[in-house]
């Protein structure tokens, strides 16, 4: 994410980082306009993600980036002449720019100017697909075809029943080591047999 911000990167959740040093243009010397140009590399944490249609889910990755006048008001920078915008050959698109006030101190009357930006993720599934969904449908499979043995021999019938039991058990672990650990059922879990060990 390449912003053109005037002072401070805020709210970004986790980790932060700039990435090489600092560019500044002139982009009018009479006027002593300059541009300040960086780089910022950021891990954004987000409590509203939702993996249920997991490996075929699609994310929004928001991120809030501006300056804050508090931070800036003892110096000689007004704020009118700061812009933040996104840089050329950016992802991301901006979903608004707005004031927001100081949440952290309710006395105080600095608003924060923020950037505001949102990028589509894709999961790639391919993986999945090719090893996990093949598990799931094999598990099914082998979960109803104990409806196909005959009734006259109930042992051999009960045996092989129980061996069945224990196959799809170490299916249906091995599927779930591979899957998103939540709260809730994702779509692959859903597609399982009921009677199977529940998922962690």
């Amino acid at each position: 994410m390449r912003m053109i911000t005037a002072y401070k990167v805020m709210r970004i959740v986790a980790t932060f980082g700039t990435i090489g040093g600092t560019k500044i243009d002139c982009l009018d010397g009479q006027e002593r306009l300059l541009r300040w140009t960086a780089m910022y590399r950021a891990t954004v944490l987000q409590s509203d993600v939702d993996v249920g249609h997991f490996p075929h889910n699609l994310h929004h990755v928001t991120a809030q980036a501006g300056h804050s006048e508090s931070s800036v008001q003892e110096s000689d920078i007004g704020l009118n002449s700061m812009e933040i915008s996104l840089g050329d050959g950016s992802r991301f698109a901006i979903l608004e720019t707005h004031s927001l006030w100081n949440d952290h101190n309710q006395n105080t009357h600095h608003p924060d100017y923020i950037l505001r930006v949102s990028v589509t993720a894709l999961r790639e599934s391919g993986y999945y697909d090719q090893n996990i969904v093949p598990l799931v449908a094999l598990l099914n499979v082998v979960a109803v075809s104990v409806l196909t043995f005959q009734d006259s021999d109930f042992f051999h019938r009960a045996l092989i029943t129980l061996n069945i039991a224990f196959v799809e058990m170490s299916i249906r672990m091995t599927a779930d080591s591979h899957l998103p650990s939540v709260g809730y059922q994702i779509r692959l879990q859903r597609t399982l047999p009921l009677w199977k060990c529940p998922s962690a």
